[in-house]
């Protein structure tokens, strides 16, 4: 049986010596690792603290040692400005609720130094710090390339969208010129040149501006976004005009509107192109280009410059275009107009009546073709002159072309006689219309050289079709032969032409 009443074998002097000597060896441990530690107890207090500590922190061995109390380290910290008493505070809260406390601060030397606080099962904590200046600076120069690599994409991706917009800019001005130089009026073209205007830049908004015939004022003859076509403007009141080349209103040295610009426009912040449109050496317009404030732009001085040199090739395309446009209307006007009267020609005349044939025939309607010549001309030649004659002549077109309505065509075909094509009237309304203008070609007074010509009188004939024909020159001898009939009647009178199965 077990003999509880036996004694204990007594220890060796080799048993008891041994948990000092593993206390020891643990503490050669604690002094021989890579980072500080230390070893609060439970009451804070200081139980160990290893020279490698020192050697991280940079700390005096006064300031920490074993038996100082927490609250008395903590104070010479704060002190020491490498905590405020906030973090202090949070810091033991933490660590009393028993929580992994991990932190980091830079020493007075300027290392980076990585701090942890474990607890351990009795109550106290267990200390860790770590030199961690190498980590970081690996981990900054890691950071300080992604960022390189950042910027870098994000320039390439910058780059690669200003591309791709010249690309698309380029595509819209080839698509702009080719428009441009496929008008065949200048009433199309401004129409060409409003919408593509605002295609170009969509948040635009502007005018275009045409010199007169005089010379003398520009006229609106387009616009786009916000602007109404405004007033004739003169050369003066636009900076680009005065200066001869491209004014461009924004942020710099100087900030002066031009004096065509609205008073209400003045006083907002605005970024806007006046380019002038130069043709062959001949300055023919304006093109004046209100921009939305683009910020991105703004700040960018390439993409900024681009847009200048963009708008500038549109307006070189709109000069070409206009001042070809002008030259085709002067060549046009000059082949279809009477040089003496300003009145259209006989050919003119013809390719008006033949278009106004098909037109009739399909929409089943009818017109009239009247001709009419002055009477007893040749005499008053004869007696008073040609210079008389052509002063007479003018006289009876200024007269006519003041009488008939838009959509009337009044042509000169050849010497005094003069013919008429007018739409959209019956026989009776185109009867009543000649006549009244018999009567005021007869009381109408001619001076020339300061002296009053006798007065002048007209005879006149007129054909409808399709009732007198269906083919131009039938219509014109008919109408003809019509005002013969006022010749024989006595002239000064209108006749109308006899109906096809009379005839």
């Amino acid at each position: 049986m077990h003999n509880n009443n036996a004694k204990e074998p007594a220890l060796s002097s080799d048993a008891k010596q041994k948990p000092i000597n593993e206390l020891a060896s643990y503490l050669d441990i604690l002094e021989g690792m890579e980072q500080g530690i230390i070893v609060w107890s439970a009451d804070r207090v200081c139980t160990f603290v290893n020279r490698r500590y020192f050697v991280i922190t940079g700390s005096n061995e006064a300031d920490l040692f074993a038996g100082q109390t927490w609250d008395g380290h903590m104070t010479l910290l704060v002190n020491q400005g490498l905590y405020v008493q906030e973090q202090v505070d949070e810091l033991w809260e933490n660590m009393s609720q028993g929580q992994t406390v991990s932190a980091e601060r830079s020493t007075p030397a300027g290392k980076q130094i990585s701090i942890t606080v474990r607890p351990l099962a009795n109550g106290s904590f267990v200390v860790s710090v770590s030199d961690v200046s190498a980590i970081k600076l690996n981990e900054d120069k890691l950071a300080s390339a992604l960022k390189r690599a950042e910027e870098a994409e994000v320039h390439a991706q910058t780059a690669l969208i200003q591309q791709k917009t010249r690309q698309a800019e380029v595509n819209k001005l080839a698509e702009f010129t080719d428009w441009l130089h496929s008008c065949k009026s200048l009433n199309e073209l401004y129409e060409i040149v409003s919408q593509a205007m605002q295609y170009i830049y969509p948040d635009s908004s502007g005018q275009l501006f045409i010199y007169s015939n005089s010379r003398d004022v520009l006229d609106g003859v387009c616009s786009w976004g916000s602007c109404e076509i405004g007033r004739n403007i003169q050369a003066q009141d636009c900076w680009s005009l005065r200066r001869g080349r491209v004014f461009e209103f924004s942020d710099g040295m100087i900030k002066y509107d031009c004096n065509h610009v609205e008073a209400s426009d003045k006083a907002t912040s605005r970024h806007y192109y006046c380019l002038p449109l130069i043709a062959h050496g001949d300055t023919v317009g304006l093109l004046h280009i209100d921009l939305a404030i683009d910020s991105k732009l703004e700040a960018n001085a390439e993409m900024k410059a681009f847009n200048l040199s963009f708008a500038t090739r549109c307006a070189e395309q709109i000069s070409l275009a206009v001042a070809n446009a002008q030259l085709r209307d002067e060549l046009h006007e000059q082949s279809t107009r009477d040089p003496l009267t300003g009145l259209f020609n006989r050919r003119y005349f013809l390719e008006r009546c033949r278009s106004e044939i098909l037109r009739a025939e399909k929409q089943s309607e009818s017109f009239g073709i009247a001709i009419f010549d002055a009477d007893k001309f040749k005499a008053f030649n004869d007696h008073y002159g040609h210079d008389a004659g052509d002063a007479v002549l003018c006289h009876i077109a200024d007269t006519a072309h003041q009488f008939f309505i838009e959509n009337d065509v009044v042509a000169r075909i050849g010497g005094e006689e003069f013919a008429i094509l007018s739409m959209h009237r019956t026989s009776e309304e185109f009867a009543a219309c000649l006549e009244e203008f018999r009567q005021k070609i007869t009381g109408m007074e001619v001076r020339h050289y300061n002296k009053v010509l006798p007065p002048v009188s007209i005879s006149l004939g007129y054909a409808m079709f399709p009732d007198h024909g269906t083919h131009v020159s039938d219509l014109i001898n008919r109408a003809d032969a019509a005002m013969y009939q006022s010749k024989d009647a006595g002239r000064n009178c209108v006749h109308e032409a006899q109906n096809k199965k009379a005839a």
